[in-house]
């Protein structure tokens, strides 16, 4: 696909980034099935997102699109394999974010209240590692705000929590 950076500088970049930041969240983008994809190709994939762990990472199926240089290439990678290697990828980043996510359990973290969540009678919002993070609350008037939350409970890609407090204009972090 064209990249200039290899494994071992992403993998360098990964650790300066956790030695750096220890709670930071880890995001990354996946195509599965690019033209000519082989399985060796595709498990050294996989092997690269156990031994990073990402938090969260947008994993999408090839598929041609018009005016990409690879719009040339024949799309061999037939619908079903790129379906079981799509899904096989999403097995292991729902495994390695519920693992991060449930070491937030009892601990207070800073999120940005963002609206209403879908669940009603609770707010949302967003942890600096854009973790989602629900709570009990009709104040609408937190939204926009940043609020400490203890974390009680989570799911793969998201947490709950109770309300904490609120975190002062002049103590929030730019």
């Amino acid at each position: 696909m064209n990249r200039k950076h290899t494994v071992e500088e992403y993998r360098r970049i990964i650790s300066s980034v956790r030695k750096k930041l220890p709670d930071a969240t880890i995001f990354t983008d996946i195509i599965v099935g690019f033209t000519d994809e082989t399985e060796e190709q595709f498990e050294n994939t996989r092997k690269v997102m156990e031994e990073m762990k990402f938090n969260m990472a947008y994993i999408a199926k090839y598929s041609p699109r018009p005016g990409a240089v690879s719009s040339k290439w024949a799309d061999n990678i037939p619908v079903e394999t790129k379906k079981l290697r799509l899904q096989i990828l999403t097995d292991e980043l729902k495994r390695h974010s519920l693992e991060y996510n449930t070491s937030l359990i009892d601990k207070k973290i800073k999120v940005l209240v963002t609206g209403l969540d879908r669940k009603p009678g609770y707010l949302s919002g967003i942890t600096e590692g854009r973790i989602i993070i629900r709570f009990k609350s009709g104040d609408n008037s937190l939204i926009g705000r940043f609020m400490h939350i203890l974390i009680t409970s989570v799911a793969e890609f998201a947490a709950e929590g109770r309300l904490v407090s609120e975190i002062k204009p002049e103590l929030v972090k730019s």
